[in-house]
């Protein structure tokens, strides 16, 4: 069990338990399921040179069933090999829940995960997500132990203009309780799921971000967002390909524009925030995910993919891959092993027939897109003559109703 310390470790923030180890700029929010903790462990040394990402541990109930029985010394050991010896952020009590009916992860379990993370030697930074006081004690406790440093996850949403202020002190209020200081803390703002219809740009959130990075000197501040829905069902009919814009990538930028540069990004990959219902599975469809910085493409077979029969599940697949590559915004091979994988599948030298293989590629795919548009905005970046943030009042600031 942690013991908290009464002394607040100081971390510098160019050094990881005593070595250089920097942060990286992109911060994809993974579910600890096989896809992509595969796509982790397929990614290249240079994507994960410019990337920390933050694991969230799925509690039982969003479990499959073949994942149900697994032991927290099994969990983690399938993290392990997913990640090895990177530095990651881990967080095993603040996945986003579907309803209020499902059950968020345990303490006793979490302070359990935690534990065996440090036993197996992952170097992983925890993560705290306001409105969790129920693991404020164990959180705070393993941030004291680990040496790391925090991740301070705030999620809003039901946007509205109004009262930043009062958030961002809500907020600050509950991360001091955790007797952190702030020079050793990863601010997280998670805005969640952005609608299609949402109203929300830039120079709406400056404000809020602003009144963040007044309250504190954090080390770091990232954005985290997605447009991914829930379900295609109502973007993508079936037997067609259509894309979704990424306004997570818009934001991000329109903000560093508007004088935040140091803002870090995050998204949720090619996954929604909130984790699959597996009962569901039934009524899937094949599908196969591909992103580009501004667009996320989505190819949608035709029929529940389980109900299918073997062969025509590997031949629906088969034509989603063609489909895909013949689309303009296709790389290719060039990319990554995710674009060779599509590659090999529409040229038949690789069937397949289960939709978790998608998850792995798309990601994976994801990883490496998402690593070089940073990498090539951020050099445009450094000869673009950069904006001053305007001074707004943060009573126009985004809050959660």
């Amino acid at each position: 069990m942690f013991t908290p310390s009464s002394q607040i470790p100081l971390f510098a923030s160019e050094l990881i338990a005593g070595r250089p180890r920097p942060l990286g700029v992109y911060v994809p929010v993974l579910l600890d399921k096989r896809g992509e903790l595969e796509a982790l462990a397929k990614a290249g040394g240079g994507v994960w040179d410019s990337m920390t990402p933050l694991i969230q541990m799925l509690p039982t109930g969003d479990r499959g069933p073949d994942e149900k029985a697994f032991s927290i010394v099994e969990w983690i050991e399938r993290l392990r090999r997913g990640v090895g010896d990177h530095l990651i952020y881990l967080d095993p009590g603040g996945v986003a829940r579907r309803s209020t009916r499902s059950k968020p992860m345990p303490p006793a379990v979490v302070e359990g995960l935690y534990a065996q993370a440090s036993r197996d030697g992952l170097s992983f930074i925890p993560v705290y997500t306001i409105g969790r006081t129920d693991l404020a004690a164990v959180t705070a406790s393993v941030a004291h132990e680990e040496r790391r440093g925090l991740a301070l996850r705030v999620r809003i949403g039901n946007l509205t203009y109004r009262g930043a202020r009062r958030l961002v002190d809500g907020a600050f209020a509950e991360f001091e309780d955790l007797g952190i200081t702030p020079l050793s803390t990863d601010l997280m703002v998670d805005l969640g799921y952005l609608d299609r219809d949402a109203e929300i740009d830039a120079a709406g959130l400056d404000p809020l971000f602003a009144e963040f990075e007044r309250a504190a000197p954090w080390r770091s501040v990232t954005l985290a967002a997605t447009t991914v829905p829930a379900s295609f069902a109502e973007f993508v009919r079936d037997g067609d390909l259509e894309g979704v814009p990424r306004r997570e990538w818009s934001l991000w930028k329109g903000l560093r524009a508007l004088g935040h540069e140091g803002l870090r990004y995050s998204d949720y990959a090619i996954q929604n925030c909130v984790p699959p219902d597996p009962m569901n599975a039934k009524n899937m469809r094949a599908s196969i995910r591909y992103g580009v910085p501004d667009w996320l493409f989505v190819a949608r077979g035709v029929g529940p993919v389980q109900s299918l029969p073997r062969e025509e599940k590997a031949a629906q697949y088969q034509e989603l891959a063609v489909k895909l590559m013949l689309h303009p915004p296709f790389v290719g091979r060039a990319c990554c092993d995710g674009d060779r994988f599509i590659e090999e599948c529409a040229d038949g030298l690789r069937q397949v027939r289960a939709q978790q293989v998608w998850r792995e590629i798309g990601t994976l795919h994801h990883l490496h897109m998402i690593t070089l548009a940073i990498a090539d905005y951020t050099a445009a970046r450094a000869i673009t003559p950069r904006r001053r943030s305007p001074n707004r009042s943060s009573s126009d600031a985004p809050v959660p109703r």
